[in-house]
């Protein structure tokens, strides 16, 4: 029984400070990216198309209107790339490092969509965690990805051009199909 609220940037869980100000706002939509497994030495094959995935958000941001946020969760020495510099001109993009189980679990609550475009997914966990708190999925086609993704979710090629990716989401994102996975 988890009980959250917001008190300017903070959320609290329980009565007990959780969070740290990550410039979190309350009831805004957001797309959330997670490296499922930060200790692992190989989560920078898992992360390889992180950057790919920023570029496609901003398209959706430029020239689609979208008005949330990208929230990566995950350990960031293990993205493969300089994500903490990359983002600077990106407010909208926002690094999670080092969540709580309990902040993990409130992002997947709060968050529109899972946003997961990976080559080289083993399992596919976050999309299984996404699809528990019945959230819409995006994710690549290949891997156990397509095996494990619900059906209402939006498969992608991995290697989609940018702004038809972001043109898919966008279409993906303003459907208001209630999701029951």
């Amino acid at each position: 029984n988890w009980g959250y609220y917001h008190v300017g940037h903070n959320l609290y869980c329980d009565g007990k400070k959780e969070w740290v100000d990550y410039g979190f706002a309350p009831k805004v939509s957001y797309m959330l990216y997670r490296c499922w497994n930060p200790f692992d030495h190989f989560c920078n094959k898992y992360v390889d198309n992180l950057k790919k995935m920023i570029d496609i958000f901003v398209k959706l941001k430029q020239n689609h209107n979208y008005d949330g946020y990208f929230y990566i969760a995950g350990n960031d020495r293990n993205f493969g790339f300089d994500v903490e510099s990359y983002v600077k001109t990106f407010p909208f993009v926002i690094l999670l490092p080092n969540l709580t189980d309990a902040q993990l679990r409130f992002m997947y609550q709060e968050m529109q969509s899972l946003f997961y475009l990976s080559r080289y997914e083993g399992f596919g966990l976050p999309v299984v965690e996404a699809a528990n708190f019945n959230k819409k999925i995006i994710s690549s086609d290949n891997t156990s990805l397509k095996e494990v993704a619900p059906k209402y979710s939006l498969q992608l090629d991995s290697e989609i051009n940018l702004e038809e990716g972001a043109c898919a989401i966008s279409d993906y994102l303003s459907n208001k199909l209630k999701i029951n996975n």
